[in-house]
């Protein structure tokens, strides 16, 4: 009794009621007209968005790192991509070799013999079993069906190359698909909706499946790949290790993985993505009941 008079005396106020932190029970509220002269936060019901951390965790360390000896420095090439049926192709100069994330057995599917050709651009179709590759000198090969063994190490590879020469072709779609966008974006008047600079060369982009963020990867000086917060554009984390510029991204079919193509002639497999327990298992229900909606309206 005889403190509280003290600190009545001396402060003006009741230290007691003047607590900045409470570690039990209900939050204490201000009184009506109350005058705080020490700026006491009071509680507040509502965090405000800005002041939220973020609680994902993002690994800063590469899950696993691929040597990927004589890739081509050009991030005009498109040398990775994943397949639904979780296989990474890659292009390294004039071979095409497929990686198996289950078993991690490496395997070579082609190699042009002409010296001077190499590989510039590999994309699978949505089924994961067709591989189409294109090369420096104009031609576009597709493989009739790749049939792999997920599961064991015996991989076995049926593959029929088939050429063609389409030097005019590939471009003409490609040139009226942008000629109508851009057509449309004059028309509508398309506004830039936000900027961020990136301090650093922009080599590639990747959207997520699992959250409204995409990653970006990086050329000099940090060489980095960085995950972007959509629409806030807010950094959620820097990942690093490359000594050299990324030069391609591509998603694993889970959408957990991103693996990064760099001139250091490594890939890096980031789990950068990867879902807490409870939004996967919502997730992996919402599927299941669009197949099934599906699997009824064919019947």
């Amino acid at each position: 009794e005889q403190q509280k008079a003290w600190a009545v005396n001396l402060n003006g106020f009741d230290v007691e009621e003047a607590k900045i932190l409470r570690l039990s029970g209900k939050p204490q509220y201000a009184p009506e007209g109350y005058q705080n002269n020490l700026k006491v936060l009071y509680s507040q019901k509502v965090t405000p968005g800005s002041s939220r951390k973020n609680s994902r965790y993002v690994p800063s360390m590469p899950d696993r790192i691929l040597d990927a000896p004589e890739i081509r420095n050009d991030y005009y090439l498109n040398l990775i991509d994943w397949s639904s049926r979780n296989f990474l192709a890659v292009a390294l100069d004039n071979s095409v070799y497929l990686w198996n994330d289950v078993s991690g057995e490496i395997i070579q599917l082609l190699q042009i013999e002409h010296p001077d050709v190499y590989v510039s651009s590999l994309s699978w179709i949505k089924e994961g079993n067709y591989l189409a590759v294109g090369t420096s000198n104009a031609e576009v090969q597709v493989s009739a069906e790749v049939k792999l063994n997920l599961w064991g190490m015996g991989t076995k590879i049926w593959l029929a190359q088939e050429g063609c020469k389409a030097p005019n072709f590939s471009c003409l779609v490609w040139g009226r698909t942008v000629h109508s966008q851009l057509q449309r974006a004059r028309q509508t008047q398309a506004a830039c909706l936000t900027c961020v600079t990136a301090s650093s060369q922009v080599c590639s982009i990747l959207w997520s499946t699992n959250y409204k963020e995409f990653v970006s990867g990086h050329g000099f000086a940090q060489n980095q790949l960085v995950i972007w917060k959509y629409p806030s554009m807010t950094k959620i984390a820097e990942l690093q290790g490359h000594t050299a510029r990324i030069l391609n991204l591509t998603m694993s079919p889970d959408g957990t993985t991103v693996a990064s193509a760099a001139a250091d002639e490594t890939l890096r497999l980031w789990r950068c993505f990867e879902m807490d327990p409870i939004k996967k298992k919502e997730k992996e229900k919402a599927n299941s009941a669009k197949t099934s909606i599906i699997h009824q309206s064919i019947r």
